[in-house]
């Protein structure tokens, strides 16, 4: 991906990009993440809050993986058919949190709550 050619403005409210390429399915991701890795620079941030006029592309039911790590916290991944695998470090009480609340709104028709995220802790990272 070296025909990528990037540059920030100097008040990094905008960008120019210069690809010519034709690019296979890794070649998109690699474009992505450093698509990604160049927005993380710009300004506005991204907002903390999603708003009515954010455009989502949702993924109904995707692949998710948890583990725990040696410094404490979870790693989280979650999959998206076009963004691919994406993941997260949260502390410890964030995940707790995110746990307890999902486990809240899981409940099987038995009325049995729905263990959602597993605890990982022998496959520490």
């Amino acid at each position: 991906m070296n025909n990528l050619k990037t540059r920030l403005s100097a008040d990094a409210r905008t960008a120019s990009i210069n690809l010519d390429a034709t690019l296979d399915a890794p070649g998109v991701e690699a474009l992505m993440r450093k698509l990604a890795l160049l927005r993380a620079r710009m300004r506005p941030d991204v907002p903390h809050m999603h708003g009515q006029d954010t455009v989502l592309i949702p993924e109904e039911n995707p692949a998710l993986t948890t583990a725990a790590l040696r410094d404490g916290g979870v790693r989280l991944w979650l999959r998206h058919r076009g963004y691919g695998w994406l993941a997260w470090k949260l502390d410890e009480s964030r995940a707790v949190g995110m746990a307890r609340y999902i486990a809240s709104r899981c409940v099987a028709t038995d009325g049995q709550a729905i263990e959602f995220i597993g605890d990982q802790i022998a496959r520490k990272h």
